[in-house]
C-alpha cells in the first residue's frame, strides 16, 4: 500500500485509490473514531466484507455526522452490503449518498438495501452502476416507492447488463406517479430502442427530471 495521508476538508477523509485493503482498514477506523467525518472516500480499492466489518464501530461512531459514503469500485459483494445495512440501521444513520457502483452486488445485494431505504428515509442519492442486478432486483428495489416516506431522488443503476425490457413497464409506472425520485440513470442497460421511447414518454412532461438512457 503506498503511503496514505487522508485530506480533510470540511469533515472529509479522503483514501480513495490508494491501494487500500482489508489489512488497512483497522488503521483507518482507528481515524474515523477519533474524528466527527462528513464525507468518507474509499472508492477504487481493494476492499471486501471483511474491511466493511472492521469499520463498523467507527462508521456507527459517526452514524449521526456521516453524510457521504464512496465504496464503489471494491469487492464488497452482497455480504458487504448486508452488513453495512445492519450497520446503518443499528446505528440510526442519517446518510444521505450512498455510492455501491461496481461491487459485484446481485439482487440479493438489493434485498439488503431494500431494508435501510424502507426504514431509513434519510438516503436520496444511491449509485449501484455496474454490478450484477436483474429485473427481480428492480421489481424488488422499485417496490420502496409504494411507501410515502421514501426521500431517494437519484437512483443510478447503468450498466447492469441484467436489466431488461421486462423492467421497463414497471420503471414507467414508477415515474409517471412517483415525485420523489427527480434523476434516473439506465444507460447500457439491456434496454431495446422501444423501451427507451416508453420511458421518455413517461417522463416527456416531467419538470426538473432527469433520465439517462
Amino acid at each position: 500500500m503506498e503511503k496514505t495521508t487522508e485530506t480533510e476538508v470540511n469533515s472529509t477523509m479522503d483514501f480513495s485509490q490508494k491501494k487500500v485493503t482489508d489489512q488497512h482498514m483497522s488503521n483507518i477506523a482507528q481515524k474515523l473514531m477519533n474524528k466527527s467525518c462528513t464525507i468518507l472516500q474509499l472508492q477504487g480499492n481493494s476492499i471486501t466484507s471483511q474491511g466493511i466489518s472492521i469499520l463498523l464501530d467507527a462508521l456507527s461512531n459517526n452514524s449521526k455526522t456521516l453524510k457521504d459514503l464512496w465504496l464503489s469500485n471494491n469487492c464488497i459483494c452482497d455480504l458487504g452490503v448486508q452488513i453495512l445495512v445492519e450497520s446503518f440501521l443499528s446505528s440510526n444513520s442519517t446518510i444521505k449518498h450512498l455510492h455501491l457502483g461496481s461491487n459485484c452486488i446481485t439482487d440479493c445485494g438489493v434485498g439488503y438495501l431494500v431494508n435501510i431505504l424502507e426504514y431509513n428515509s434519510s438516503i436520496t442519492d444511491l449509485w449501484l452502476y455496474n454490478n450484477q442486478i436483474t429485473d427481480r432486483g428492480v421489481r424488488h428495489l422499485l417496490s420502496i416507492f409504494d411507501e410515502d416516506n421514501i426521500s431517494l431522488k437519484h437512483l443510478d443503476l447503468q450498466w447492469n447488463k441484467l436489466i431488461t425490457d421486462s423492467s421497463v413497464n414497471l420503471f414507467v409506472k414508477i415515474l409517471q406517479r412517483n415525485r420523489s425520485l427527480e434523476r434516473l440513470n439506465l444507460r447500457k442497460c439491456n434496454i431495446s430502442i422501444n423501451g427507451k421511447m416508453q420511458l421518455l414518454q413517461a417522463v416527456a412532461e416531467k419538470k426538473d427530471f432527469k433520465l439517462i438512457i
